[in-house]
C-alpha cells in the first residue's frame, strides 16, 4: 500500500524536475568598472499582472574581468515555463543606478536559457565631451604639439614677419586643421565600434540557448 501511495508522488517529481529551468544572465559593457560601476544588479520579476518578485543576483565588477566580450552575472535555478520580465542594473558606488535596461525573457521546455544584455553610457554624447574620453585626449595632446612646434618656427624665424607668418598657417591651417580632423575620425570609429556591440548582442544567434533581447 505504501509503494502504491509514493508513486503518484515520485511522479509528480519528476514531472517538476523536468519543466524547472534555468536563466544565465551575461551582461556587455562599455562602462569602466569600479570608476563607473561597482556591481550589477540583476532583479527577476515574474510577467504576469499583477507583478511578482521572484529573486535578485549582484555582481561585484572586478577590473580584470573583459566586460566587453561579456561576462555572467547571473544564475537563476528551477523557474517554471513561463514569462518572466528582468531588470538588469550597473550601479555605481552611491547606490546609484548609472544605466538599467529591462528585459523580457520566455522560459518553455525545462531547458537552459541564456540571454546577454548590453548596457552602455546613458548618454554617450555627454560622455564624448568629457576629458577621460580617448578621443579627446589624443586630441588636446596633438594641439599641444601643434603650439611647440609653431613656438620653434617662430624662434627659429629670428623676427622675419613673412616666415613668421608661414609658421602661423601651418600652425593653424595644417597642423590644428589635421588634429581636429584625427579627433573627427576618431569620434567616427568609436561610434561604429558601438553600433557594432549593439548590433552584435540584438543579432539572434544560431544556437538554441541564446535569445535575442527584448525591451
Amino acid at each position: 500500500m505504501k509503494k502504491l501511495l509514493l508513486i503518484p508522488v515520485l511522479f509528480l517529481l519528476s514531472i517538476t524536475s523536468a519543466s524547472a529551468a534555468t536563466l544565465i544572465v551575461q551582461v556587455r559593457t562599455d562602462l569602466r568598472p569600479h570608476r563607473e560601476f561597482t556591481l550589477i544588479r540583476t532583479d527577476v520579476y515574474t510577467s504576469a499582472s499583477p507583478r511578482r518578485f521572484i529573486t535578485r543576483r549582484e555582481k561585484r565588477a572586478q577590473a580584470s574581468l573583459n566586460w566587453r566580450r561579456g561576462i555572467r552575472v547571473a544564475q537563476i535555478d528551477d523557474l517554471s515555463n513561463e514569462e518572466y520580465r528582468l531588470t538588469v542594473s550597473a550601479i555605481d558606488r552611491r547606490n546609484r543606478t548609472v544605466v538599467s535596461r529591462p528585459v523580457r525573457v520566455k522560459i518553455k521546455g525545462g531547458k537552459v536559457r541564456v540571454v546577454t544584455v548590453l548596457l552602455t553610457h546613458p548618454n554617450p554624447a555627454y560622455r564624448d565631451r568629457t576629458s577621460s574620453n580617448q578621443c579627446f585626449i589624443a586630441f588636446q595632446k596633438a594641439r599641444q604639439l601643434c603650439r611647440v612646434n609653431y613656438n620653434r618656427c617662430k624662434n627659429a624665424a629670428r623676427g622675419n614677419k613673412s616666415r613668421i607668418d608661414t609658421c602661423y598657417r601651418l600652425w593653424k591651417t595644417t597642423c590644428e586643421k589635421q588634429a581636429l580632423d584625427n579627433r573627427v575620425q576618431c569620434d567616427i570609429r568609436r561610434r561604429k565600434a558601438r553600433r557594432g556591440m549593439r548590433q552584435d548582442i540584438n543579432t539572434p544567434s544560431g544556437s538554441s540557448n541564446r535569445m535575442e533581447i527584448k525591451k
